[in-house]
């Protein structure tokens, strides 16, 4: 089984959390989140009426949950775990999704909202230390 990865996105945008069964289908693979009262998308396929509006899950190359236009209350722990043909559960793999507001770079020239690009390009160089501040 692979799992899904921590992954870092902002508000607006669209994210991709990965699972993968041996089966490379969403048979017996259950979605949570962390602390909610249902889960996100359970082992008989159906994902939960609390989110339908805006999760969905993408069966083409696993059983990837889809989450459209992010919100910071979709941030959490998200628990992706692979059902036996015992009905136990033989795998579990878990995540965070961590949203951010949208940023902002001041310097003493202009401000700047910064795209999604350069956002992944700072966070994937560590370049956010000893550059201009970086406010929400």
């Amino acid at each position: 089984m692979s799992g899904p990865e921590n992954t870092l996105s902002a508000v607006g945008s669209n994210v991709t959390l990965k699972c993968s069964s041996p089966s490379r289908s969403c048979n017996g693979i259950e979605w949570l989140k962390y602390g909610a009262s249902v889960s996100v998308f359970n082992d008989h396929g159906i994902i939960s009426s609390a989110y339908r509006d805006r999760y969905s899950v993408d069966n083409s190359s696993g059983c990837d949950l889809v989450i459209k236009n992010v919100e910071l209350t979709d941030a959490g722990r998200f628990i992706c775990r692979v059902l036996s043909s015992t009905n136990t559960f033989e795998e579990t793999k878990t995540a965070y999704l961590t949203i951010l507001s949208k940023l902002f770079v001041i310097s003493s020239e202009s401000v700047k909202i910064i795209t999604q690009k350069e956002r992944t390009f700072l966070w994937n160089h560590s370049l956010m230390i000893n550059s201009p501040c970086m406010c929400k």
